[in-house]
């Protein structure tokens, strides 16, 4: 699911590039499953940020998931 997020915000009106490196940097303190609420927090404003520059529906393909 974070790879896909990941995606997601580079489609359609992207994230500018400051915006890009806090989210790539937010991901990787997730990966593996670790929790860091700061990494939640960005992850959450960076994804309104890119709802706000992008009020189209926009259909999401099924991510790969890996267990």
């Amino acid at each position: 699911m974070l790879l896909a997020f990941g995606e997601h915000v580079r489609s359609g009106a992207t994230l500018d590039e400051t915006s890009l490196s806090r989210v790539e940097r937010a991901l990787g303190r997730l990966r593996g499953g670790r929790f860091d609420r700061t990494a939640v927090d960005v992850l959450t404003e960076k994804s309104v940020r890119w709802v706000l520059r992008n009020p189209d529906r926009v259909p999401l393909p099924t991510p790969e998931y890996r267990r």
